[in-house]
């Protein structure tokens, strides 16, 4: 798969992500004004999807929770 002009798309493991091995990222959630950032490991799945863990006890996770009582 080619980007615009010719230039091969960049693949998830291009950066850094793999299946075996878990990464770390800084995942920002913003609901409305509630706002929160934490350091969340992640992995390759499937070779074109990330998964993350989301602790039940962390601000994200309450985050969640708030969203769907609006929904």
């Amino acid at each position: 798969m080619a980007e615009e002009g010719g230039a091969p798309a960049m693949k998830l493991e291009d950066l850094g992500f793999s299946e075996s091995t878990y990464g770390e990222v800084i995942l920002t959630v913003s609901l409305g004004d509630a706002v929160n950032s934490a350091p969340m490991g992640i992995l390759l799945h499937g070779g074109c999807r990330l998964r993350l863990k989301v602790y039940r006890t962390g601000k994200t996770y309450e985050l969640r929770g708030l969203r769907l009582k609006r929904d």
